[in-house]
């Protein structure tokens, strides 16, 4: 992405923007920020001292007034250089998010929509920032007229209980009365005069308002349209197709799933081959071994049984004819008999997992490490 202005244009465009639109609101915060006792004497001997300058008493004139009303210079100042910034910022990000798209570069498209993604809302705020700080100018400019009204209302009100305090001083004859009324009369009609031209500046000032406000509107879009020209740029990020993005993620979730498979395989493999273990321990444990010492155990425990259930019943066992024959507990093995037949179930089961293990080892992919 090139830019279409030279810089050495946009730094000779952006300081000549701030001082047109500084020196147009100057006056106005003069006008509306409080000033110090005496402060508009001062005012009228710079500008009656201008005189002598001639061709150079408007620059002299300029300068006076941005030294002697150093607050209300600083303040406009401050506000203007908002105002070019919020532009330049809102040109340079809206460059940024119109200039490309992802159906010119559709290899390049996630690159991009990251790319204008990041400008978005710094635009947005931009934009809601200069409406914001145009409309406090307007608003500022809007509410000259009042206050200069207020402030000529106030100075008329003076003079008139000046002169009333002068009437009074004399008919009662007191000549140091009159003196400090007349001064003090002349004092509030110089004040009056100067609250008056300000209130006539300030007419003037509200009439011209909206026009004021369409500079304003036209220095920002100044503003931003030199730095939409100037801003250049370069797409960061990895230029690839969206397929080929998407196809590497599908990829990339199916290794997991391979891995999450490979591994419940492996637990489960674990679990067959103990099961077959414990099958072989119990196949070779040959439970019926020493099967005839079982049998006489046995026997004692039948024995003893019966003397129990005599001497609960309270007789004598030889009384008993069934308990007069030994009990018989016969069982006959044969060698081959005494282990047990491996079942055919379980064969079965054993040459499918091993056919299951062949296949497996046939078609695995080893894993590919990175």
């Amino acid at each position: 992405m090139r830019g279409f202005f030279a810089h050495w244009k946009y730094w000779i465009l952006i300081p000549l923007l701030v001082l047109v639109d500084w020196v147009a609101n100057v006056p106005v915060f003069t006008e509306l920020l409080p000033s110090d006792p005496g402060a508009d004497e001062a005012w009228r001997e710079l500008v009656a001292r201008s005189e002598q300058y001639g061709l150079w008493a408007g620059a002299y004139r300029m300068a006076a007034r941005t030294l002697h009303s150093i607050d209300a210079s600083l303040l406009a100042l401050g506000v203007i250089v908002f105002l070019v910034f919020l532009a330049h910022h809102f040109g340079e990000a809206l460059r940024r998010i119109v200039s490309l798209s992802s159906k010119d570069t559709p290899t390049a498209a996630t690159a991009v929509r990251s790319h204008r993604r990041q400008f978005f809302w710094s635009a947005a705020l931009s934009f809601v920032g200069l409406v914001g700080v145009i409309s406090f100018l307007f608003l500022a400019r809007n509410r000259l007229e009042s206050s200069t009204a207020e402030r000529l209302a106030d100075a008329r009100a003076q003079v008139e209980a000046a002169a009333t305090r002068l009437e009074g001083a004399r008919a009662a004859d007191d000549l140091t009365a009159v003196g400090q009324a007349q001064q003090e009369l002349q004092a509030a009609e110089t004040l009056s005069e100067q609250r008056f031209e300000r209130a006539q500046y300030a007419e003037v000032i509200a009439v011209m308002n909206g026009p004021i406000l369409l500079l304003n509107i036209v220095l920002a879009l100044a503003a931003a349209l030199a730095a939409f020209l100037v801003t250049r740029d370069s797409v960061r990020g990895l230029l690839e197709s969206p397929r080929a993005a998407a196809l590497r993620e599908r990829v990339r979730e199916l290794k997991a799933a391979t891995e999450a498979r490979r591994a419940a395989l492996a637990g489960l493999e674990a679990d067959v081959q103990r099961e077959f273990a414990y099958s072989r321990y119990l196949l070779q444990s040959r439970p019926f071994d020493g099967w005839s010492a079982k049998a006489d155990r046995l026997r004692g425990v039948v024995h003893g049984f019966r003397a129990e259930n005599a001497h609960e019943r309270g007789i004598d066992t030889a009384n008993i004819a069934a308990f007069r024959h030994p009990p018989r507990v016969e069982i006959a093995l044969q060698p081959d008999e005494q282990r047990i037949a491996t079942p055919e179930e379980l064969m079965q089961h054993q040459q499918r997992y091993e056919g299951l293990r062949g296949r497996a080892a046939a078609i695995t992919i080893p894993t590919v490490v990175g």
